[in-house]
């Protein structure tokens, strides 16, 4: 399986490398845009939250674009749906 952006059609993890499903995916992308307005809200840099903040959505950002969450692996949680057996 050959990944590509913004490839969020299939709900099936065809690679170990992805563990999370669609629905985990856009709400870590909408926690990460929440996270980056916020951060931008109470001052950016120059503020410590906003400097957390902006950890927060690049984390979130980072997990929800490639699929892959490291803290599901060391728990062994996987949100992808199971694949059909034909």
């Amino acid at each position: 399986y050959e990944f590509t952006y913004g490839d969020w059609s299939s709900d099936v993890c065809s690679s170990d490398l992805r563990n999370e499903g669609t629905l985990d995916r856009v709400i870590r992308g909408g926690v990460a845009l929440t996270a980056l307005g916020t951060g931008l809200a109470v001052g950016g840099v120059f503020n410590p939250l906003g400097i957390a903040l902006f950890g927060v959505a690049g984390l979130a950002g980072w997990t929800a674009v490639s699929g892959y969450c490291p803290l599901y692996s060391v728990l062994g949680i996987s949100t992808c749906p199971l694949p059909q057996q034909g």
